[in-house]
């Protein structure tokens, strides 16, 4: 967990299929990949943010409670990438309450074990692209792409930069038989202008594809 930005907070998911909805979200550290346009560098990359002074250990008893404080419908799973830390997850969720709708957000390297998976409503998987700078073969691993492929609770986001991704994008769902209805284009950016400014291309893909435009919300909102 994290110790400097709220590890646990309350706001609104800014992408993917529950874009919009309240949740509260739990944000793990560590991560296996290292995104050059990453927003959360600070769960992994101790160069810029010491893990001293960035990460903190917190019981599964402790987080349960503060999550139960806010009374959830929803909750969103977050990192970093959460599926490091599957067994931790596994306890933590059979000890909340039941009711509210579980949703991961995963680079899609890491399957879900299936005690974890009978749990979770949904998964944002972000498969990543070439232009994350991240080596094509720690990025997209066959195994873990095909079980979220067939798994009907995953829906698939790409961040992208320059029309050339779609055809990469295009590639991964014929060769995993992904069907355009589960995946969802978001323009790579950290800011509102950036995303405005690459937005109208964006869109065009998605009608011409019928994706789903993704507008990374909390961006323009300014959300943890």
């Amino acid at each position: 967990m994290l110790n400097q930005k709220p590890a646990i907070f309350y706001t609104l998911q800014g992408e993917g299929p529950y874009a919009g909805t309240p949740a509260v979200f739990v944000r793990t550290a560590l991560c296996n990949l290292a995104c050059t346009w990453c927003d959360t560098p600070y769960t992994w990359d101790w160069n810029r943010y010491p893990k001293a002074t960035h990460v903190g250990s917190f019981s599964i008893s402790s987080v349960c409670e503060t999550i139960q404080t806010y009374t959830p419908r929803h909750i969103v799973l977050t990192g970093g990438e959460p599926l490091l830390q599957q067994p931790a997850l596994v306890s933590l969720l059979t000890q909340l309450s039941p009711g509210p709708t579980i949703e991961i957000e995963t680079n899609g390297t890491k399957p879900p074990m299936a005690e974890l998976d009978a749990a979770i409503h949904a998964y944002n998987v972000s498969l990543k692209l070439p232009n994350s700078g991240q080596p094509h073969t720690q990025c997209i691993i066959p195994e873990s792409v095909n079980c979220f492929a067939k798994n009907p609770k995953a829906f698939f986001k790409f961040v992208v930069q320059a029309p050339s991704d779609i055809d990469t994008i295009l590639d991964l769902a014929a060769t995993y038989g992904i069907p355009n209805d589960r995946i969802g284009l978001m323009p790579e950016g950290t800011d509102s202008t950036s995303i405005h400014a690459a937005s109208p291309w964006v869109i065009q893909a998605c009608l011409h594809h019928t994706f789903r435009f993704l507008d990374r919300l909390h961006i323009h909102v300014d959300i943890a």
